[in-house]
């Protein structure tokens, strides 16, 4: 008769736990030391992209440039991160896009951002726009993922979601889009749109840079919690492997 599978998983599990508790215990890890602060994404790298600049100003709102709001959020993203221990690569720093100028400049920009995750051996990707529509009402932030993309995209997505949801105290949507330069990357990868600037009371919460630095943390809360998970379950995995072997 064939064994169920939850029986299984349940023995094998068993049997980790087990063999785990016969090992000799180590000193254990150093707890860190006063103050200081843990760094659980050491071994993480992440392309952060902040949507258009230069001569691209993306889109414009009573004056407000879209780029520059993707950097300041962006920039506050990669703070955070790095203080997270995660290794980031921008794909700008500054007013510049990394194609500044030719023919089928905007593709190529595209791709350019995207290439940039296999040049660094970055695991992750996460672009920064804003939003705008030719209403003033539609507000708050989306988080996109494309279907086609890393599998990873969606719970990547997810967690970002939720930790915007609760850093900002409004809904976040969060949908499957087709948007290429998230296939191009070949990893979890999702766009943020971080909010309206077609609406004005979330463009003037846009421009303050304490606002963007809290959806810049947010973000990187919100790639901790998914990167944490992921490496929770491979952990998991990998246990059940080691005592089938």
């Amino acid at each position: 008769m064939a064994r169920r599978p939850l029986t299984v998983l349940a023995l094998a599990a068993a049997i980790v736990l087990l063999l785990s508790s016969l090992r000799p215990a180590g000193p254990g890890p150093r707890p860190p030391a006063a103050g200081a602060r843990s760094r659980p994404l050491r071994g993480l790298a992440v392309v952060m992209d902040p949507g258009h600049g230069g001569i691209d100003s993306g889109a414009v709102a009573a004056g407000v440039q879209e780029k520059g709001v993707n950097l300041a959020i962006a920039l506050a993203a990669a703070r955070e991160l790095r203080d997270f221990g995660a290794r980031v690569v921008l794909t700008r720093h500054t007013d510049q896009a990394p194609v500044p100028r030719g023919e089928r400049r905007y593709l190529r920009d595209r791709r350019r951002r995207a290439e940039l995750v296999a040049e660094t051996g970055a695991q992750l990707f996460v672009s920064v726009h804003a939003n705008y529509v030719g209403g003033s009402g539609p507000r708050g932030p989306l988080v996109l993922w494309n279907p086609s993309a890393n599998a990873g995209s969606r719970a990547l997505a997810g967690a970002i979601r939720t930790s915007l949801q609760g850093a900002l105290g409004v809904r976040v949507r969060m949908a499957p889009q087709a948007v290429l330069i998230l296939q191009w990357a070949r990893v979890p990868a999702v766009t943020i749109e971080a909010g309206f600037l077609s609406n004005p009371v979330e463009r003037a919460a846009l421009v303050r840079p304490a606002y963007q630095a809290r959806v810049g943390t947010a973000i990187a809360v919100g790639v901790r919690s998914y990167w944490t998970a992921r490496r929770a379950q491979d952990t998991f995995w990998r246990g059940l492997a080691w005592a089938g072997a």
